[in-house]
């Protein structure tokens, strides 16, 4: 690596943008996104080993391939940008998330009975990367990971939605062999084409939502209003 490529969980990471970068090109995919908690380790500056790959993916995750509307990715970036997972890494999109969750507003979208945190819709705006609004009846190509579509980091719901003819398992990579690939086509990075960070194109961009009122966002335990990052990272 031409410098460290670091790893964080309450923002946007450029290590985590690289990745999700690697699995969209791998897959050809118009999005993809990884959890952070995907991710356990940042990579140093200097030649990126397999060793250094393996610490920072030892998770033996396979990339998935879903077919979604967009209605249906919208929903799915909500659930993954909740904060209640840490934050996930994207390719192909870029959001307006709250700030904090003073105003979020929430659903009990699995009928539960209750409200929990990955219910709290902190997703401002979603755009592709080319900057056009999803299309809700649009079918897009999601590159994902196995965890994340069994239901891992509170996705039961969101995947639930989904037919199940609409993803695609089989002869499918694991994440780590994905990057690893990518850094052998890519030897130079972060690059002017795979910057990590971009800040004339951030992917993440936090912005305080307009006051409408109403009742505090709490967590599941009725504690604290949530901010950015205080949450569970990634566990």
């Amino acid at each position: 690596a031409r410098q460290a490529l670091e790893h964080v969980r309450t923002r946007e990471s450029p290590l985590g943008n690289l990745i999700a970068d690697a699995i969209r090109e791998a897959t050809h995919a118009d999005v993809a996104i990884i959890n952070g908690g995907g991710i356990r380790s940042s990579i140093e500056q200097g030649p990126i080993t397999f060793g250094s790959v393996f610490k920072t993916l030892p998770f033996d995750n396979a990339v998935v391939i879903i077919d979604v509307k967009g209605s249906e990715l919208r929903k799915i970036l909500q659930v993954a940008e909740s904060g209640s997972r840490s934050f996930a890494s994207v390719s192909g999109v870029q959001l307006k998330i709250m700030d904090d969750l003073h105003d979020a507003k929430s659903k009990d979208l699995n009928h539960d009975g209750r409200t929990d945190p990955w219910e709290y819709d902190m997703l401002l705006d979603v755009k592709t990367s080319d900057g056009k609004a999803l299309s809700d009846k649009k079918i897009y190509r999601l590159a994902t990971i196995d965890f994340l579509t069994s239901g891992g980091d509170d996705w039961a719901w969101p995947m639930s939605q989904i037919p199940k003819e609409r993803f695609h398992f089989e002869g499918m990579p694991l994440v780590r062999d994905v990057f690893v690939d990518f850094v052998k086509a890519h030897p130079q990075l972060p690059s002017p084409q795979f910057p990590g960070l971009d800040p004339a194109k951030p992917r993440f961009q936090f912005v305080k939502a307009a006051k409408k009122g109403g009742k505090r966002a709490r967590s599941a335990r009725g504690g604290k209003k949530r901010r950015r990052g205080a949450t569970n990272a990634g566990f």
